[in-house]
């Protein structure tokens, strides 16, 4: 498949130099169900080349943080709709106060929004590696929400 890049056909090297020139888009998700508590911090970016988005995100629990039930977190760019309840990357809780970290599923839950699913009892995260698995993590501060995740954009 050819692509024009400036009325002539590129060449794959061309096209490469294209992708490459493309930088990364820091944001920070609204989130639904979470208390980040005093002092939070994130750290989070997205790249969109084309129809597909790739996101990297970190988010630092601060001092009395809490989870009310599953978390939801927006997107940067909507989503394709025909995709919804489908997985599009995953999630690890860091909380150094148990031995094995909880992690999971991220699954679309609609156009902007996204679910952390799997290890997730509803109101917090468990641990179901090397613990029983109806041990939930205590939210505390310093604990992170790590996720990675991919999707195709609506338009």
């Amino acid at each position: 498949m050819a692509v024009a890049l400036a009325g002539r056909i590129a060449r794959p090297a061309d096209i490469l130099d294209t992708i490459a020139d493309v930088d990364p888009v820091t944001f920070s998700p609204s989130w639904s169900n979470l208390t980040k508590g005093t002092g939070w911090t994130d750290e989070g970016w997205y790249l969109q080349i084309g129809r597909q988005v790739t996101i990297q995100y970190t988010i630092t629990l601060g001092t009395s943080p809490s989870f009310a039930s599953t978390l939801l977190m927006t997107l940067p760019v909507a989503c394709i709709t025909s995709t919804l309840d489908t997985a599009v990357g995953s999630w690890v809780y860091r909380d150094d106060s148990l031995t094995d970290w909880p992690c999971g599923t991220v699954v679309l839950t609609n156009a902007s929004t996204v679910r952390l699913a799997g290890a997730w009892n509803g109101t917090a995260p468990i641990n179901t590696v090397g613990q029983t698995s109806s041990t939930p993590a205590s939210p505390a501060v310093g604990d992170k929400i790590s996720m990675c995740l991919s999707y195709l954009s609506a338009s």
